[in-house]
């Protein structure tokens, strides 16, 4: 149910569920105090609905692990992060990518959405990003998924590695010619840029992964975040309609009973960038323009012309580049 400007001081420990943690702050800003935005018990509807419904189509969902665990999304006022309190453990975790999510579905999903449009905007991005750190470019795709990104990388010259953890989509990167470290191997690497795409909203603690990830930056180096948009998830979550479908404009997609996590608007994802050591960063609208490419449709061509204005002008995306300066 919906819980109206309450304020909640949120405390280290489990719930009686043994497979949820409770972050204790914001995962961001580290501040304790939050308020609750929405609050309703995993098993009971409409969370198990959803929750149900949405892994239906790529597996299943095994509710049993979540008794007694509640659904809880917080709002910190400090730095704007809309969080998840309770979480999966590393055990959930594991089912939760491993087995809720059928790798064999996921993979196969994954390779029917991918098309022209979305592989020439994967060039287009390396492109435009390598033009700014040089040639040649060491490159970490960390989360690497099915490794699409990482073989366009691959394929314009660059030498690219990935990192990834669930053990199917390695073996998959690997038969593919992809390097991928282990995460044990990530210190004393240096990269010259980093992709982190729809990465950080999954993650217990991003601020420990993107301070990890700013170590391994070399100076002048750029990190390119990339996360669902939590601009107006306030508004959504007093409407409450989790039956909007993805990509509508009353959508829950950006949190995300387990997986989005973390719900990021602009203002946080910078907080988290400069909390990590980094400087928000822009790709300069010409190098947008020259390293534009699939022009074909009207589509095409708004976009082309529109983005690099938003990006450069508008700035309250979440698709951000950030600077190690030092």
């Amino acid at each position: 149910m919906p819980v109206d400007q309450q304020t909640v001081t949120v405390t280290r420990g489990r719930t009686t569920c043994a497979h949820v943690e409770i972050r204790s702050h914001c995962p961001v800003c580290a501040s304790p105090a939050s308020r609750v935005l929405y609050e309703c018990p995993f098993t009971r509807p409409p969370i198990s609905t959803y929750i149900e419904c949405y892994y239906d189509a790529i597996g299943r969902a095994e509710l049993n692990h979540l008794q007694d665990a509640t659904y809880r999304v917080l709002d910190c006022g400090r730095c704007g992060l809309v969080y998840q309190q309770e979480i999966p453990d590393p055990f959930l975790m594991d089912r939760l990518y491993e087995h809720w999510i059928d790798p064999e579905l996921a993979l196969d999903r994954d390779c029917r959405r991918r098309g022209v449009n979305e592989c020439s905007m994967d060039a287009q991005e390396i492109m435009q990003l390598v033009a700014c750190v040089g040639e040649p470019a060491r490159v970490l795709d960390f989360g690497l998924g099915w490794g699409h990104w990482a073989r366009m990388a691959q394929s314009l010259g660059c030498e690219t590695w990935g990192l990834e953890l669930s053990p199917r989509r390695i073996e998959h990167a690997r038969s593919l010619g992809l390097r991928v470290l282990d995460p044990d191997a990530l210190e004393g690497q240096r990269f010259d840029l980093i992709n982190a795409e729809q990465v950080v909203e999954h993650l217990a603690d991003p601020l420990a992964a993107m301070q990890r990830l700013a170590q391994t930056l070399r100076p002048g180096g750029l990190l390119k975040v990339c996360v669902p948009n939590g601009r107006t998830i306030r508004r959504r979550l007093r409407r409450l309609d989790w039956d909007a479908p993805r990509d509508t404009r009353w959508s829950l997609h950006a949190v995300t009973p387990l997986e989005h996590i973390n719900c990021f608007d602009h203002r946080a994802l910078v907080t988290l960038g400069r909390r990590a050591g980094l400087e928000p960063s822009r790709v300069p609208m010409m190098i947008q323009y020259a390293c534009s490419t699939h022009w074909r449709g009207l589509g095409r061509i708004v976009r082309n012309l529109a983005y690099p204005i938003y990006r450069n002008v508008l700035s309250q995306g979440t698709w951000m580049v950030f600077r190690r300066t030092d």
